[in-house]
């Protein structure tokens, strides 16, 4: 059975091998349910033991289902959170289909239990998702992230939480950026500045991006929203007459976000 071979490559921590089997048998079940380990899937297996190589093989094959639940209800996301693997935790949530509030074994939620447990790591990529998070009910056992941490007494998340809660906006920028966490945005910007760029006469036809550009832009601190509209009036009007380089765009785009 040509599953058991995939488990047994995720249970050894070798990205190398796992990409190899699942390489010379394309057929086989991704998502199989081992019964023998809790009906844990291969994603499930190297979440529970933070092999994070191993969960970026996984999830780049076409086939992966995150939301695939266990013998206790648990996704492989719930796991990550629960033993406390950030790196794993940032690939997951990046997939949409990826419930970061979804309740779990018993109806905890993933923050919930990060937050008892004292995964400061991984209560910080949670924040640092672009994803809504929801702390939870106020005294309910399952889903509130701040008693969690306050009954642990795990002070820095119960700090961080705090600030969460009375300044969503503030406290998530903050930790975007202590995390670095702008590869993404940093991406979109920059395509989007040599879109205004290359393209800037044509720009009244092709609105769609250019409402984009600014729902980004939106979202960034009012002092970088400023500098911002200062240096794209600049490299407009610079490069309608001359090209800039690839490389000093891309540093431009990251001197907005660092």
């Amino acid at each position: 059975m040509m599953e058991w071979k995939l488990h047994n490559a995720v249970v050894r921590g070798r990205d190398d091998l796992v990409r190899e089997v699942l390489l010379l048998h394309p057929s086989l079940d991704v998502n199989w349910r081992n019964p023998g380990w809790g009906d844990w899937t291969a994603l499930h297996i190297a979440c529970r033991f933070g092999f994070h190589s191993v969960v970026g093989v996984l999830l780049s094959h076409p086939a992966i289902d995150v939301a695939v639940k266990d013998v206790s209800e648990d996704t492989p996301f719930h796991l990550a959170c629960y033993f406390g693997w950030a790196e794993c935790v940032r690939l997951l949530q990046a997939n949409p289909d990826v419930l970061i509030n979804q309740p779990g074994h018993e109806g905890y939620t993933p923050l919930r239990m990060s937050a008892f447990y004292g995964w400061l790591d991984v209560v910080k990529r949670l924040i640092a998702s672009r994803k809504p998070l929801d702390l939870g009910l106020d005294r309910d056992e399952k889903t509130d992230a701040i008693g969690a941490a306050r009954i642990r007494d795990n002070q820095e998340v119960l700090y961080l939480l705090e600030s969460f809660r009375e300044d969503p906006y503030r406290t998530r920028h903050a930790v975007r950026r202590e995390l670095r966490n702008y590869d993404e945005a940093t991406a979109e910007i920059f395509a989007l500045l040599v879109f205004f760029c290359d393209d800037f006469l044509r720009l009244r036809s092709t609105m769609t991006r250019g409402d984009r550009f600014f729902r980004i832009a939106r979202q960034l601190p009012m002092e970088l929203q400023m500098t911002l509209c200062n240096r794209v009036m600049g490299s407009m009007k610079n490069n309608i007459a001359r090209k800039e380089t690839e490389m000093a765009f891309k540093e431009l785009a990251r001197g907005w976000l660092i």
